[in-house]
């Protein structure tokens, strides 16, 4: 049995949908200049990173449009063993005080997976920002 769902074309309208992937080498800066969100691998000489990603926007009304972002990355560092699986959730709101100017805060979910235990981690994030689109 097959079930269909139908959406307004007036709420269809309202959505966003955007897809993003990337393919980039990374060469392993020295130890002493790494951020901590990668952590550089004693040996490697840098790592390859793939990721695809999606964003679905949505507007509740003229001035609030509400978000979900959802994103996938692997690590595979050369010459080593070690691999890092990279999962990224994020939603949000966004209030336009005037046609440009906007508030927002966002809810951001990350977990590495890592072949290497001691590299595993998640975190938790809020932002409360404002800009102005152009």
């Amino acid at each position: 049995m097959m079930t269909a769902v139908s959406i307004p074309s007036m709420l269809w309208r309202q959505m966003r949908c955007s897809i993003t992937t990337s393919h980039r080498p990374h060469a392993s800066p020295p130890i002493w200049i790494v951020p901590l969100r990668r952590q550089p691998l004693i040996g490697s000489s840098g790592y390859l990173y793939t990721s695809v990603g999606a964003t679905l926007e949505h507007d509740l009304n003229k001035d609030l449009m509400a978000s979900l972002r959802l994103s996938y990355g692997h690590s595979d560092f050369q010459e080593s063993s070690r691999t890092d699986a990279d999962y990224d959730a994020s939603t949000g709101l966004r209030y336009f005080i005037t046609p440009r100017w906007y508030v927002a805060t966002d809810y951001r979910y990350q977990l590495r997976d890592s072949s290497h235990e001691t590299t595993n981690c998640q975190r938790h994030q809020v932002f409360a920002r404002t800009g102005l689109v152009y």
